[in-house]
């Protein structure tokens, strides 16, 4: 029976476990953005981070795209919570005009879109994520 314990312990370290939901795996790099797999869960840390929102609806996935949706109210802003079923398409919007306006936090594979950088950045901070700063200054903020 000590041997069996001995052999479990050596297979199976904490890097080999799957991590928490909404918690990034440990990988022994370093730790990357936040992941969530729903809007629920999404919402739960937004929540959890400090900031009052309110769902207008339960997630809504979208059929073609696999991302799921909503809206809700942050400090007086609408926020379009995604968790988007793609990576490719994560990045791609990251990439476009509308996720390189400042006024994005990004995470794995969620983004919360606002209509300030300062917000953007609140929350990223809040959530594990990031607010990349666009690289046109007149971009709004």
């Amino acid at each position: 029976m000590i041997v069996a314990v001995t052999v479990l312990s050596v297979a199976c370290t904490s890097t080999d476990l799957p991590a928490p939901s909404g918690q990034p795996a440990a990988t022994g790099a370093p730790i990357g953005p936040s992941s969530y797999a729903t809007i629920a869960e999404l919402h739960d840390a937004v929540v959890a981070a400090g900031f009052a929102c309110t769902l207008e609806y339960p997630g809504l996935r979208d059929d073609v795209t696999n991302n799921e949706v909503s809206i809700c109210t942050i400090d007086g802003e609408t926020a379009y919570l995604t968790v988007w079923g793609s990576a490719d398409d994560l990045t791609a919007f990251a990439a476009s005009p509308d996720g390189a306006t400042g006024t994005v936090a990004l995470g794995a594979d969620w983004s919360i879109a606002v209509s300030t950088g300062a917000l953007a950045t609140r929350l990223a901070a809040g959530l594990g994520g990031s607010a990349p700063v666009p690289s046109d200054p007149t971009s709004p903020s």
